[in-house]
């Protein structure tokens, strides 16, 4: 990505927001950032110091982690789409693995997407958010199956 702006600017071509695909994250993990980025934060920083934005991309799938606070707090709150067959958190498939998905229809759902925002904002300051994948995609043919699901969790 550096070497991308760097580009842009030893050929004069404008460049005033940095659009980031999923590779910033951990693990493809929403609202993180991986290791491979260390210092994206301060990156960006330095780039809004030039006038540019910083839009990072954030897909509808949670990564089903319990050491992921964004999980942790939706799975407490009982905020993510249910499965019809167990009642239970749903458990699709996409980038990060196995992943459940937020019901913007329950009361706290907002919270903790909120608290999603948060936590990424505390690592490296965006401008915007690239919605991706917001009619919750899933790489599994409906819901993954029973093995799949006790995988997952």
């Amino acid at each position: 990505m550096k070497g991308i702006v760097s580009k842009y600017k030893e050929l004069e071509i404008p460049i005033d927001v940095i659009w980031n695909d999923i590779d910033y994250m951990d693990g493809y993990a929403d609202f993180t950032v991986g290791k491979s980025y260390a210092g994206l934060g301060e990156y960006i920083e330095q780039c809004h110091n030039d006038g540019m934005h910083f839009v990072p991309i954030i897909d509808a799938g949670i990564k089903v982690d319990p050491k992921d606070s964004v999980y942790a707090e939706g799975l407490a709150k009982d905020a993510f789409i249910k499965s019809a067959k167990t009642g239970k958190s749903l458990v699709g498939k996409v980038w990060p693995g196995p992943a459940v998905f937020g019901d913007f229809y329950h009361p706290d759902m907002d919270s903790v997407w909120i608290n999603g925002f948060k936590k990424l904002n505390d690592i490296v300051k965006f401008d915007g958010v690239w919605l991706d994948m917001n009619e919750i995609a899933n790489f599994c043919f409906g819901e993954c199956s029973s093995h799949q699901e006790e995988d997952a969790l």
